[in-house]
């Protein structure tokens, strides 16, 4: 609100003030380049890492799914 001089008359007004406040912070943080992160680009880079994690995790399971099972095998065969 500091660049709304002429809206001062509105600080004693909670609603309003929060409301500038908010205004403010969203348009001074798309100044600092917030855009490069959530718009398309940053979006794309997102959901890349996403699908990396995600294979990731899935390659990790599979394995530990193919470690147990050969266990389990190891274990019925040596008891039967």
């Amino acid at each position: 609100m500091r660049e709304l001089g002429f809206l001062d008359g509105f600080r004693g007004q909670p609603f309003v003030c929060a409301g500038l406040t908010l205004s403010e912070e969203v348009n001074s943080s798309l100044d600092q380049g917030w855009l490069e992160y959530f718009g398309p680009g940053g979006l794309s880079s997102c959901f890349k890492k996403f699908l990396d994690c995600n294979n990731y995790i899935s390659n990790h399971w599979f394995a530990l799914f193919f470690i147990v099972y050969i266990f389990e095998v190891v274990i019925w065969v040596v008891t039967s």
